[in-house]
């Protein structure tokens, strides 16, 4: 029995993770910047969401061209909306779950939304990366 649990949790080791469904998103835990969820048809529109899979207790720090927007943990995501024009988005993990920082440019266009994953590899390393799919 013990070299089956063993298996299991080595195969589920491995794992990286899921695209989280825009329509599943929960809101994030702590806004700091609230202005910047504001719908504004003049901006663009720039969706942030943490993919499903692990670590699923760390939070999430995100900064918009270095000044800190949002908290997310499992499950959560926020629309933001920015100034059209490039972006620096940054991603920093809480103390406890490190597995260091992560930035993306971006251009946000009043004409087309972006998309923008916190993804984690087979090895916990968390990274934002820009989604082609649909939000």
């Amino acid at each position: 029995m013990n070299r089956t649990i063993i298996a299991a949790a080595l195969a589920l080791a491995g794992c990286g993770s899921v695209p989280l469904p825009t329509e599943e998103m929960q809101p994030p835990t702590r806004v700091i910047l609230p202005g910047l969820m504001v719908p504004d048809s003049a901006k663009g529109r720039v969706t942030v969401k943490r993919d499903l899979g692990k670590p699923t207790g760390c939070t999430y720090h995100i900064y918009v061209d270095g000044s800190h927007a949002l908290e997310i943990q499992h499950r959560q995501g926020a629309t933001l909306y920015l100034s059209p024009g490039e972006h620096v988005l940054s991603l920093r993990n809480s103390w406890a779950c490190n597995s260091g920082d992560s930035e993306i440019a971006i251009v946000a266009d009043a004409k087309r939304e972006k998309v923008v994953r916190i993804t984690t590899d087979s090895e916990a390393r968390n990274s934002l990366q820009q989604s082609a799919l649909s939000p």
